[in-house]
């Protein structure tokens, strides 16, 4: 059984764009699953992938300048971003939902890890990703790395992303990308998407993830 999942919020001019969700449901119907174990509860704008696919580890630059392996974060559950600091709107607003997510449950998912993937590798070096998170939490992670590395990280999670022509009179652009959070459980398989979910909802998947065993 699966919960709902919202609508994507599609493409708007001028703003970060969304990719929509109808893709990346016909993406994820490709994957090749593994059993999940314990069925996650069920919320709104939630879906829950039964069974669980496997995320594997993976490389990328840190905002400390150093490499980091996903699989350090093995044996605990890990919510997983994509976006980019330049992002007008989208962005600030999932990393704001998941800075209220640690801060009204925090010791609950105390052990919880929140990851947040640069898709724009060409601006975010890694001292301005750290910058853009340091306005959220200082324990967020953040990781960055060029277009082809990311691309072959976000394809793990069936998450998609592309830069936009450039503005032809001040260069700027956007990229879009997906934009669900990705619930990773503590075996390293990706188990629900949050489309933007409430904090209740988000809460609930995620204090079964962490009541699992590793």
């Amino acid at each position: 059984m699966q919960g709902r999942a919202g609508q994507g919020s599609g493409f708007r001019p001028g703003r970060c764009r969304a990719v929509s969700l109808a893709f990346l449901l016909a993406l994820a119907l490709a994957s090749a699953p593994v059993p999940a174990g314990v069925a996650l509860p069920t919320a709104e704008r939630v879906r829950i992938l039964e069974p669980a696919r496997p995320v594997g580890d993976f490389e990328l630059t840190g905002q400390d300048g150093q490499p980091f392996r996903f699989a350090s974060l093995a044996g605990r559950p890990v919510l997983v971003a994509f976006g980019f600091t330049s992002c007008p709107d989208i962005c600030p607003t999932i990393l704001g939902n998941l800075k209220m997510l640690r801060s009204v449950h925090g010791e609950a998912l105390a052990e919880t890890a929140v990851v947040f993937i640069s898709v724009d590798g060409a601006r975010d070096t890694p001292e301005r990703l750290a910058a853009f998170l340091g306005h959220y939490s200082p324990e967020f992670i953040g990781l960055t790395g060029t277009s082809d590395e990311v691309q072959r990280v976000a394809s793990r999670f069936r998450a998609v992303f592309y830069p936009e022509r450039p503005d032809p009179a001040t260069g700027h652009y956007n990229v879009a990308h997906s934009v669900q959070v990705f619930a990773v459980d503590r075996r390293g398989r990706l188990r629900a998407e949050y489309h933007n979910a409430s904090l209740d909802a988000m809460a609930t998947v995620t204090r079964a993830l962490v009541s699992e065993s590793p």
